[in-house]
């Protein structure tokens, strides 16, 4: 079976015999955690979208579509091209990458602002909120470093930072 060959892969599946409500808060906040997740483990994302007996998708479906939708079209760039992260498993989120760019996906933003990305040994040129912003770096030993972060997240769901290294990005996994 193709998802046990490649556990990266993950199928979600709309339009199922559950609440419209449960179904929404399952789905509108929490693709974006698996898009990043699948994608930062160099998998991919199934939706199986399907219409009720008169052919049409449910209103809540739809609305669901279009918030990945708006959240693609604010974030999309630290998806589409984007393949395996050279990080391991980071307790704050996910990370994916595209050539010599970091995109870190926070999902639980530090209290104190101080976000740890550990395994990380190349030196970052910069590092930025996707939608704006410089964050400072700090050094904290050869496998980890620091970002300082605004005090509350711009993205409640998923706040993507960028790091730009100037060659390949080395990491200690």
């Amino acid at each position: 079976h193709f998802f046990y060959k490649f556990p990266h892969n993950v199928a979600l599946f709309l339009n199922l015999d559950i609440p419209a409500a449960l179904n929404q808060a399952c789905f509108v906040g929490g693709i974006h955690s698996r898009l990043a997740c699948a994608t930062g483990k160099g998998g991919n994302i199934l939706m199986i979208i399907g219409p009720r007996g008169d052919g049409v998708i449910a209103p809540e479906d739809q609305a669901i579509l279009r918030g990945i939708g708006a959240w693609m079209r604010a974030n999309g760039e630290s998806i589409y091209g984007c393949d395996r992260s050279p990080l391991p498993v980071q307790p704050w989120g996910a990370s994916t990458r595209k050539g010599n760019q970091l995109y870190l996906h926070v999902f639980n933003w530090p209290a104190d602002g101080k976000l740890v990305v550990a395994g990380l040994r190349s030196n970052a040129l910069g590092a930025r909120l996707l939608h704006g912003g410089d964050i400072g770096i700090h050094r904290l030993n050869t496998d980890d470093t620091e970002r300082t972060l605004p005090a509350t997240a711009p993205d409640t769901i998923d706040t993507v930072v960028v790091l730009d290294f100037p060659a390949q990005i080395a990491a200690n996994k």
